[in-house]
């Protein structure tokens, strides 16, 4: 199974815990292949520093280092045009289209609007985490 994880769920993997760091570890165990572009590979590292500080690169580095070990990287499809409301949002489809991916994880609102609507399921952390073997 191949999965896109938004941001916002690798934040509350790295500083919560709980059912994202749940999704987190299948994708370190290789029950599931997270998907990244190098768009979202950028998004996660800026977010990720605002959240640790601007001394973090150390912190962030092991962060990714982890996240993106076996992930696999896709360059995104081109959209018709915008999908989501949140523009922002779009990058994610993008790169579930290219990776012929299962899933896309996320917490977000604009994009959970979308469920049934695209060609991949989009899911909250804990309906994902039911899914996966």
């Amino acid at each position: 199974m191949r999965i896109v994880l938004d941001t916002n769920v690798v934040i509350s993997a790295t500083f919560h815990g709980g059912v994202p760091m749940a999704i987190v570890e299948a994708a370190r165990a290789g029950r599931v292949v997270l998907c990244v572009t190098a768009e979202i590979v950028a998004e996660y590292q800026e977010i990720l520093t605002r959240f640790f500080g601007p001394d973090s690169d150390a912190d962030v580095a092991i962060v990714l280092d982890g996240l993106l070990a076996d992930a696999v990287v896709v360059t995104p499809s081109r959209l018709a045009g915008q999908v989501s409301v949140d523009p922002d949002d779009d990058k994610f489809i993008a790169c579930a289209v290219a990776a012929g991916a299962n899933l896309i994880v996320s917490g977000d609102k604009h994009l959970l609007t979308l469920q049934g609507k695209l060609p991949v399921e989009v899911l909250r952390p804990r309906d994902a985490l039911s899914r996966i073997p």
